[in-house]
């Protein structure tokens, strides 16, 4: 049996939109920065920080701009190195279809993709 203070609890956070100014598609859609110039961080984002020694943090976050070649893949590599330099998250879980076929962005599988981060982390719940 696992003790209850082995268990680490988790904040899961969204990256585009939450952490990073996304940039308005259309006017009900958002895309993230696809250059420098665009990356801009929030500036809230430091008092994540102060959530560090009792929580891990974990990014989930759909990406399919990368699959449909609007986001370059280096690019995309970029702004999570940089967001590191920001918040000491433990793991970013990124989805690149365009669709919803991956237990990220399909509700119905996302029970699975808890249950695996509460695994693989020894997240409490």
């Amino acid at each position: 049996m696992i003790k209850k203070k082995n268990k680490k609890k988790a904040i899961f956070l969204d990256r585009d939109g939450t952490l990073i100014y996304s940039k308005k598609k259309s006017k009900f859609k958002i895309r993230p920065p696809y250059e420098k110039k665009e990356l801009k961080f929030y500036k809230d984002i430091k008092y994540i920080n102060k959530f560090k020694k009792k929580y891990i943090f974990i990014i989930v976050t759909n990406q399919p701009d990368v699959k449909r070649g609007f986001l370059k893949e280096e690019f995309n590599n970029y702004i999570n190195t940089e967001l590191k330099k920001k918040i000491p998250y433990k793991k970013i879980y990124m989805c690149f279809q365009k669709n919803s076929n991956c237990s990220i962005c399909d509700v119905t599988k996302l029970g699975f993709f808890f249950l695996k981060l509460i695994c693989s982390f020894w997240v409490s719940y």
